[in-house]
């Protein structure tokens, strides 16, 4: 029995089988008959049709979705016509992908019957392995009557999704991105996605021939996506509920069963939202009579539907096919409403990410509030100006150390009602570890803003421990952990440092580092603090999910823990251990992983109190995570919790476990380091350029035309000319057919670079003109759906992604990216950033949405001799110590601001950027040297006459000025 999928060579062995029924699903959204018209003009040989609409969905409602399931008993009636019994081995096929089939797939197994597969590839695939195709009719089996047992539990309705997302559930759309994220509704009334929703686009889930990927890489992609739970706990839907049985099928094939799927999905979600009205008309999306028609909707959503705002991408007769004005579908009864701030917030997610911190003011630019009061709000795009009339230009990093006293204060507090909520009888202390932003001014900046809360620095190395020894100089009481891999020397500082008076712990991460402890101990005669870490049984999550479990780095397993104990005990400093850690990861993006780590944690306090030991610190470690997409979600640059949430399941688990235990409590310690920088600093950015994929124009063919045109061209001018509605998809095949053919050609000589020309022209336009007849019908075929994506613009910025957003490239970290200005204006571009390395790997081509990723940024059209200027927030940690020199691109100017009471705000410090000397210097080419030997080959050629002395002199300043000169782009006069 199959039940999943077949392979064309698998089913070619059983066309004649009687007990294997073939059913092709090949179906159009946008053209209710072409699947029937597929299926005659040539199918599997015995396959019967299956029609999507007639067969597959029951009738429309008021509050339905748009492919309601029949009723049971009449979809128990078709299978019956079809002939499928209980032994009957069904295969469902589509044109391709499977996207149709899996409603199909899903449907059997709904009214009980298993032995259900999809054709891998469909009949696309079934083609391409030689396989026979008939015009002749469908064979429908016979076989004892079928007997439905319906399985209700497969199905969620729209009333279980909010208590399902309460309890923990996943809900995933499997629509395409931008239809998740709001940027384009083809098909619906509203744009947007349910809240709480992720977003995994079924295409993902397809290899480049249409078939399903490999069943590790599928798990691997949905584990991106749902965490770690079961399939019980994860719900499928799109817009109607037919894209969403492929996500239910590929969890099944990668061992993922159980899931249900949301059957109405976002049509039936907005249908029964209180009062949704939309105009009859929506044809015309691409332009008309005039010159940019717009879709006149009034929406008011119900109050559980959060959509994002629609962008229409329009194009205006008498332009170039394919040059795009985006077009946003708001409230009004005549024309859509003019661009707000309030848009630009609800587009780029502002509120959800921004914590307060960050808003829209009424000029349309970004605002920082260190305090979070409105009153007191910073122009981000006014403090640019004001640096670069201090001859300071982009990029920079801009620093709010008052973000960073709010947070260390907004941390304190979240504990301090903690303890009082669990009547917990003792302290908290965070240590910051300075791994996170090693800068001096950062690190002061903390120790000096925490001095009266107590809190103390986390150092991971030699170097660390010795930069922190000097600041804690008029500080001894102030707590130093001491964690990562000692050697003789280190243990040998904080043993040191233990006798001048510091509150110092070396933290033991393997067994090796006690024996250091014990012989300094003893030479310096110091019964020093000693602390463990544990090696959790309690894995990670996310891309720190090796921090924990027995694949760690560090830590010691409970064996080694026990072997210390007695060590301990035999010299009699059994009560020098006084604190226990764990580090479970430093972005936990799941609650339940926090609870689970602490619990353990303290299970493990507990147990070394009852042996003994003297501890007095339970120190929890990193983990505390930033909501960077702000959806606060289980993604992993989100957080399904908030700060205080966090801070109140670390207490009561630690006290849950003390009192059962009847100990003391300890003192709670926390290395919450991203919590506290990440929101301080801001990386600013100019744009150079733009790429336009759909700028271009074609000519008359009968001035290019001499009838002697290559193949390939010819193909690509009949693509072009002949885009329509019923051949849009053809088109679109065609187009990439004839580029392809016309590129090999050109390698192999047989075509001019003219005509090569010609061709790329053709193929973008053709493109650019598919997506528009694309917007204009309404719905988007299944294999257009990344046109959209294909057409976005680049958009060149100044500054280097591996020097000052690592992370971005290294781990696919998201941070919010936000023009600073011209938010009153409505962006009418979408582009992915590319930077100025000669690395193709230097662009950020995934951006924060509001519960998922888009592909596509959206941004405003460049005016000449006009700088624009984007801001990407919440670099605070990790992005500067982790940046390399990729290029020689240095480190960026950094600006400290502040909050003034009299004057707004003050420059608190300027640290210029690296200059090209200074990088260079990095890789030990000396100044000094290279001067002097350029400055040897101008005096040559000043003495062989090719350079006069006035030249030879300019040359020589002009060199000696770019050594000292900022190692990014910058503009004409500056420097």
């Amino acid at each position: 029995m199959h039940t999943t999928l077949v392979t064309a060579a698998q089913l070619a062995l059983h066309l004649d089988d009687p007990d294997w029924l073939i059913i092709d699903c090949r179906s159009d959204l946008a053209d209710p008959a072409a699947g029937a018209a597929a299926w005659r003009a040539g199918h599997i040989p015995g396959a019967i049709h299956a029609d999507l609409e007639r067969n597959l969905s029951g009738p429309l409602t008021g509050t339905s979705g748009r492919h309601p399931l029949p009723a049971p008993e009449e979809f128990a009636a078709t299978l019956a016509r079809w002939g499928v019994g209980p032994r009957t081995q069904v295969i469902a096929h589509d044109a391709g992908g499977g996207m149709i089939a899996a409603r199909l797939w899903w449907m059997l197994r709904w009214l009980g019957h298993d032995a259900v597969a999809v054709l891998d590839g469909g009949f696309a695939a079934w083609t391409r392995a030689g396989g026979p195709a008939s015009t002749g009719p469908g064979i429908a089996r016979s076989s004892p009557p079928f007997v439905a047992q319906l399985r209700p539990q497969m199905v969620c309705s729209t009333g279980e999704i909010g208590a399902a997302l309460a309890a923990g559930a996943a809900l995933v759309d499997l629509r395409a991105a931008e239809r998740f994220a709001g940027l384009v509704e083809p098909i619906d009334a509203v744009a947007g996605h349910v809240p709480g929703a992720v977003n995994l686009p079924y295409a993902l889930q397809l290899d480049a021939a249409g078939q399903m990927r490999p069943a590790a890489e599928l798990a691997a992609l949905w584990r991106d996506r749902i965490g770690a739970r079961d399939g019980a706990q994860v719900i499928c839907m799109c817009g109607s509920g037919v894209t969403a049985c492929h996500g239910l099928l590929a969890l099944e094939i990668c061992g993922i069963p159980g899931a249900r799927l949301y059957a109405g999905s976002w049509s039936e979600w907005i249908a029964r939202g209180a009062g949704v009205t939309v105009s009859a008309n929506r044809t015309n999306l691409t332009g008309g009579p005039t010159s940019s028609t717009l879709v006149t909707e009034t929406v008011t959503p119900a109050p559980s539907v959060t959509p994002a705002p629609t962008i229409l991408l329009s194009s205006a007769p008498g332009t170039l096919h394919g040059v795009r004005a985006l077009e946003t579908t708001m409230h009004g009864a005549a024309a859509a409403r003019a661009w707000t701030i309030d848009d630009s917030s609800e587009l780029y997610a502002v509120p959800a990410w921004g914590a307060g911190y960050f808003a829209i003011n009424a000029a349309g630019h970004m605002v920082v509030r260190p305090d979070k009061e409105p009153a007191r709000e910073i122009d981000l795009y006014e403090v640019v100006r004001e640096l670069g009339a201090r001859d300071l230009t982009a990029p920079m990093v801009i620093r709010f150390s008052d973000i960073l006293r709010h947070r260390l204060r907004s941390l304190h507090e979240a504990f301090a009602a903690a303890i009082t909520e669990n009547d917990y009888r003792n302290r908290y202390a965070a240590v910051f570890p300075i791994k996170v932003n090693q800068q001096r001014l950062v690190v002061e900046e903390v120790f000096r803003g925490s001095a009266d809360l107590g809190f103390g620095l986390e150092c991971g190395s030699k170097p660390e421990l010795l930069a922190v020894m000097a600041l804690t100089e008029d500080a001894p009481d102030r707590l130093i952990i001491c964690n990562g891999f000692k050697d003789d020397s280190y243990i040998e500082a904080v043993i040191l440092a233990t006798k001048l008076g510091r509150s110092i712990i070396p933290v033991i991460e393997n067994f090796a580092e006690l024996d250091y402890i014990l012989r300094h101990a003893e030479k310096y005669q110091v019964r020093p603090q000693i602390g463990v870490r544990v090696k959790l049984a309690t894995e990670g999550v996310g891309r720190w999910r090796d921090s924990a479990g027995d694949r760690s780095k560090f830590g010691l397993f409970t064996t080694e823990i026990l072997e210390l104990v007695e060590v301990l005990r035999a010299r009699g400093m059994l009560d020098c251990l006084k604190l226990v850690h764990c580090h479970p990861g430093s972005q936990l993006h799941d609650i339940r992983r926090v609870k689970d780590a602490v619990n353990e944690l303290a299970h493990v306090y507990a147990e070394l109190a009852r042996l003994g030991a003297g501890l007095a610190y339970v120190d929890v470690g990193g983990g505390l995570g930033v909501d960077y997409d702000g959806s606060r979600t289980n993604f992993e640059s989100s957080t399904n919790y908030s700060m205080r949430e966090y801070a109140s399941d670390v207490v009561y688990r630690v006290a849950s476990v003390c009192n059962a235990r009847g100990l003391p409590h300890p003192v709670i310690i926390s290395e919450s380091g991203r919590a506290i920088a990440a929101h301080h600093s801001v990386l600013v950015f100019n744009v150079l350029g733009a790429l336009r994929l759909d700028r271009f124009s074609v000519p008359e063919r009968a001035l290019v035309d001499d009838g002697h045109l290559p193949q390939p061209v010819a193909d690509l001018f009949d693509a072009w000319e002949t885009v329509s509605d019923r051949r849009l998809v053809e088109c679109w095949h065609d187009a990439q057919q004839a580029r392809e053919q016309a590129q090999q050609m050109f390698s192999l000589g047989y075509l001019s670079l003219e005509m090569r020309s010609l061709a790329e022209r053709l193929y973008w336009c053709t493109c650019a003109r598919v997506r528009d007849v694309t917007r204009r019908r309404g719905r988007v075929p299944e294999e257009l759906d990344g046109l959209e994506a294909v057409l976005s613009d680049t958009y060149f910025c100044n500054m280097s992604v591996f020097q000052s957003l690592p992370d971005s490239w290294a781990v696919d970290q998201l941070f919010p990216i936000v023009p600073l200005h011209r938010l009153d204006e409505r962006p009418r571009r979408a582009a992915v950033l590319a930077d100025i390395t000669c690395d193709s790997d230097g662009k950020i081509d995934r951006f924060v949405s509001h519960r998922d990723i888009k592909r596509a940024l959206e941004v405003h059209e460049l005016r000449p001799g006009e700088d624009y200027y984007l801001a990407a927030f919440l670099v605070g940690a990790y992005q500067e110590t982790l940046g390399d020199l990729h290029n020689l691109f240095g480190d960026t100017h950094v600006v400290h601001i502040r909050l003034d009471q009299e004057h707004g705000w003050w420059i608190e410090e300027i640290v210029k950027g690296d200059t090209a000397s200074r990088v260079l210097g990095y890789m030990q080419y000396e100044p000094d040297e290279l001067y002097p030997r350029f400055a040897r080959d101008c005096e040559r050629a000043m003495r062989d006459g090719r350079l006069s002395v006035a030249e030879g002199q300019a040359l020589k300043r002009f060199y000696e000025s770019e050594l000292a000169g900022y190692t990014y782009l910058e503009p004409d006069g500056a420097g």
